[in-house]
């Protein structure tokens, strides 16, 4: 995550706008995407969204995670409602394909082109069967999500949990592989 943070550095040094307003205009913006936000998904006074949970397993209320301000450029995307993470993961296949205006086809073969074994930039890629998905796991340190999609078989899946990242880590990839042997034709 070091050269993600050194990147949105540099953005922000070179646009003289913040990561998050740089998240919001290119990407969430043009993606019509309004449920995601980089921060906490709540305050504890609100109480209106689950609790991060510590390597403890204990409930960490969202005014007690670190400063996530620091971490921005490598994932601090730390809410986003599901619609938000499925129009993120519908647009990514869609320019796969060469059907979206907001990415190319070109930028979406970099992006997901492996860099070192099995890693793309910020996508983990994966072929079994002839069939080839693409992964995107993150976590703000209380919560873990896990992204995937197939775009030869327009399937996407998101897991969730709000467990931190070795337990949440875990549990997603469980989830994961056994949606993968259901439901993608090898």
């Amino acid at each position: 995550n070091v050269g993600y943070l050194l990147v949105g550095a540099a953005l922000e040094r070179v646009t003289g706008s913040h990561f998050g307003d740089l998240m919001q205009d290119e990407v969430f913006g043009p993606l019509g995407i309004g449920s995601c936000e980089l921060g906490t998904p709540s305050t504890a006074e609100a109480g209106d969204q689950p609790w991060g949970h510590d390597q403890n397993d204990d409930p960490v209320p969202p005014d007690e995670v670190e400063d996530l301000d620091l971490i921005s450029p490598a994932g601090s995307v730390t809410y986003c409602a599901m619609d938000g993470w499925v129009l993120f993961l519908q647009e990514m296949m869609k320019a796969h394909d060469g059907e979206s205006d907001w990415l190319t086809a070109a930028t979406v073969a970099e992006i997901v082109d492996p860099v070192a074994n099995q890693y793309a930039l910020g996508w983990g890629v994966f072929s079994r069967g002839g069939v080839t998905s693409f992964t995107h796991d993150g976590s703000n340190t209380q919560n873990y999500s896990s992204a995937w999609i197939t775009p030869s078989q327009d399937l996407g899946w998101i897991v969730v949990t709000n467990a931190q990242a070795s337990r949440g880590g875990l549990a997603t990839s469980a989830v994961s592989i056994r949606i993968d042997a259901e439901f993608l034709d090898r």
